[in-house]
């Protein structure tokens, strides 16, 4: 017969467990409990709850997802209810809510920082009256808005695993974002597609009455990140694209072409150029194609992005630590790089921002690639691949 368990409602006597005195204090209410309890604390505690008739203790530890722990609370409230105590396991924060009225915690939206040339995915997740998780992911372009859709439906179990998942393993960078901000992405982007006469995704067309109603949006969240002061600090705001999340950025595919067709002509000129003529010339066709595309929708389209990828950043700093980064400065640059792009004062072919993007595309195409290591790029996303498939699970 194993031996009783000391008294935790009695004084402190010698030779009792180390996680006695904290155990008290949780008993007196005047700390949470402590965790890592061996099985002897464990089973004292829940001797000291039945005796003390303390069912409301009792049901909360019974839930817990600590075998260890729930098992014998659960004995302790049979006990209880042996003796006349009405005593209950606690019920999940979720169901707790759905019995009592109350709104459940809201899902996590999830949203990817701007891609290549400005393609975002949207995953916009809320809970349906049933209890049910509408999840609905969408891609999102600069030039053509809403281009793909997709709908499910799971429970919040699913979901949190998908959630996982995309964060872990599609290496992306991703972030959690209000679900009211999700949404006006999607319906912004549809509306943006039947501007430009695109034929948006049917699914979104029929799925679109079901949804919530959008929160129009007068000023985007990315500005308010940053105090103006610290964006006007800001000298050089073209050392955006050297963050992570805008590696992957590039001119608008036709322009590059065009680029890259004029530099094919100027090597292969019957006119003998020496180097330095070479390197002249080619600042030239950049600088004209800069111009060009600057006038032709980069301009606008750039400043979105910087934006976009301004308040990404503000809401990845909240999932947690990631290493040493400074988030809140890299959220300036990233205003810093919008104002650069909306400043009247800049002339087109001195836009230090779009410039550098064509130099540091063109750059890449013409060096020699690197021999790869076991160690290049370790733990950093693939930000060139081609964009990702659907990441979600049917339920």
């Amino acid at each position: 017969m194993a031996p009783k368990p000391a008294d935790l409602l009695s004084p402190p006597v010698e030779g009792e467990p180390d996680s006695y005195p904290a155990l008290r204090r949780y008993l007196a209410g005047e700390a949470p409990l402590p965790s890592l309890l061996d099985d002897e604390s464990i089973e004292g505690l829940i001797d000291a709850l039945v005796r003390s008739g303390d069912a409301e203790r009792l049901g909360q530890l019974a839930a817990s997802r600590d075998k260890a722990m729930a098992k014998p609370a659960r004995r302790g409230i049979h006990l209880l209810r042996t003796r006349g105590v009405q005593a209950e396991v606690a019920r999940p924060a979720a169901t707790a809510a759905r019995a009592t009225g109350e709104p459940e915690p809201e899902v996590a939206s999830l949203v990817t920082a701007p891609l290549r040339d400005g393609e975002m995915i949207v995953w916009y997740s809320f809970t349906t009256p049933s209890g049910r998780v509408q999840i609905c992911q969408g891609s999102v372009t600069e030039q053509a808005g809403l281009v793909r859709f997709e709908a499910y439906r799971t429970s919040r179990k699913q979901w949190r695993s998908v959630e996982r998942s995309i964060e872990t393993e599609s290496k992306l960078p991703v972030t959690r974002v209000p679900t009211a901000y999700a949404r006006w992405l999607l319906e912004e982007a549809y509306q943006r597609a039947l501007t430009l006469g695109k034929t948006a995704p049917r699914d979104y067309a029929e799925s679109r009455a079901m949804l919530q109603a959008p929160m129009p949006v007068e000023r985007h969240p990315g500005m308010d990140v940053a105090s103006e002061d610290d964006v006007r600090a800001i000298a050089d705001p073209e050392r955006v694209l050297e963050l992570p999340e805008a590696r992957s950025w590039m001119p608008d595919e036709a322009s590059l072409r065009a680029v890259l067709a004029e530099l094919d002509k100027v090597v292969e000129s019957p006119i003998v150029l020496d180097e330095r003529q070479q390197a002249v010339r080619r600042d030239e066709v950049i600088d004209k194609a800069v111009v060009e595309a600057l006038a032709g929708g980069l301009q606008a389209r750039l400043s979105r992005r910087l934006l976009d990828l301004a308040y990404f950043l503000t809401r990845a700093s909240l999932d947690g630590p990631r290493g040493a980064r400074d988030y809140a400065a890299d959220a300036t640059l990233a205003v810093a790089g919008a104002f650069h792009m909306e400043d009247p004062a800049v002339p087109p072919e001195q836009n230090r921002i779009a410039r550098r993007l064509y130099h540091r595309l063109l750059d890449s195409l013409r060096a020699p690639a690197p021999a790869a290591s076991p160690e290049a790029g370790a733990g950093e996303p693939d930000l060139s691949a081609p964009g990702p498939g659907s990441l979600l699970v049917t339920p």
